[in-house]
């Protein structure tokens, strides 16, 4: 992860209140992480994230409070270090 990602300080804006999917773009723009990042983030297991077509990828807004919390999914500890 980048060094300058903080997690804790994550709110979300305004305009993506209510939401409760979000894109890779919008995911990464809260975290300060490029789109490219989050979906690499998703293969590698750091994010989950849900297919609902086969070009609309989305992650769950619940994801900032997990990673907020320091959890990693099952198995990506290894992929990280």
């Amino acid at each position: 992860m980048t060094k300058d990602l903080n997690p804790e300080t994550v709110s979300l804006p305004p305009e993506l209140q209510g939401r409760i999917w979000l894109s890779y773009k919008e995911f990464g723009s809260l975290l300060g992480a490029s789109a490219a990042t989050i979906s690499r983030w998703g293969k590698m297991g750091i994010v989950k994230v849900r297919r609902f077509t086969p070009r609309c990828t989305m992650i769950h807004v619940s994801e900032i409070e997990r990673l907020k919390n320091g959890e990693l999914m099952e198995g990506v500890e290894s992929k990280t270090k």
